[in-house]
């Protein structure tokens, strides 16, 4: 099982190289990552956009232009198209977004005829190591970045995605923690009747893989002692491996919450796709990058 950032950049690497494409690359963090990532033996990259600016940016970062596969296209939204023809053509295993908004990338994405859709909902999987707990261990945040709202189904499916991420780092069986403000249900706060709904799934076979319980306040999902202080009997507090969020508010916040406040080290992918997407934000570190691409290659 996989307990740290290190060791999702060490399976990466034995994998052995996998290849990125990049659309708008002139994005000076996302190409010292890719940089970081050549050097590192995780991944190649073909970049496109403005050769110009590409060459630039990757000279500015210390890279070498020479390494990289440059395809010249300017036009934003068709570079966004393009990486994801490579994609379908078998030519790249991750797309990772460059300088151009989310929605921009996901769009050919979600394309009914040329885009990657697999039927499944795409949601963001964020990844930190715990800072409470007493050996090194992994946990998983879900979705804080792209659906605003959803309901109990789309909630269902962005479970689904994120133990898809669990598995593939060795975490057999995740526990899930159906975040809300209080723990008791109520039909004036849909987090918690919905965490009610996803756990008779999960006990009625209906979503498999992992174990749901809910509604928890934050505290009650990461700390056992708390839960045991209000009477909730559970396996999953203290030993949470993904949180559900309600909302892409919630996840959000709490996310960057740990990333500036926690100093946490983290990755996040979008699943739900054909391949990983990489969509960090414009102001994340490339060293944050570069755990954002290893753990899409693990997740490959």
């Amino acid at each position: 099982m996989i307990t740290s950032l290190q060791e999702v950049l060490l399976e990466a690497k034995r994998r052995g190289p996998k290849t990125l494409v990049m659309p708008a690359a002139h994005e000076e963090a996302a190409l010292e990552a890719c940089v970081l990532a050549k050097k590192e033996k995780l991944a190649e990259s073909i970049l496109l956009g403005e050769r110009a600016k590409i060459t630039e940016g990757l000279k500015k970062v210390g890279g070498d232009p020479g390494d990289f596969e440059i395809i010249e296209e300017p036009d934003t939204d068709a570079s966004a198209a393009r990486a994801v023809a490579l994609i379908r053509e078998g030519k790249a295993d991750v797309l990772l977004k460059g300088h151009m908004q989310t929605a921009q990338l996901l769009k050919p994405v979600l394309d009914p005829d040329k885009g990657l859709r697999t039927g499944r909902l795409l949601s963001d999987v964020f990844m930190y190591e715990d800072p409470l707990a007493t050996k090194p261990r992994l946990m998983f945040l879900t979705d804080g970045g792209v659906n605003p709202l959803p309901d109990i189904q789309q909630k269902k499916q962005i479970i689904e995605n994120a133990v898809e991420v669990c598995l593939a780092m060795g975490i057999q069986t995740p526990k899930v923690a159906c975040l809300a403000a209080v723990e008791v249900p109520s039909p004036k706060m849909s987090a918690t009747t919905d965490a009610v709904a996803l756990k008779e799934m999960n006990q009625k076979g209906e979503l498999l893989g992992c174990v749901v319980d809910g509604p928890f306040a934050f505290d009650n999902a990461i700390l056992a002692w708390c839960a045991e202080a209000k009477g909730i009997k559970s396996v999953v507090p203290g030993n949470a491996d993904i949180l559900l969020a309600p909302s892409v508010e919630v996840g959000n916040i709490l996310a960057k919450s740990i990333i500036y406040y926690v100093k946490a080290k983290m990755g996040h992918i979008v699943k739900g796709a054909r391949v990983p997407v990489v969509i960090s934000s414009r102001t994340d570190a490339a060293e944050a990058k570069v755990n954002c691409v290893a753990m899409a290659l693990v997740c490959t």
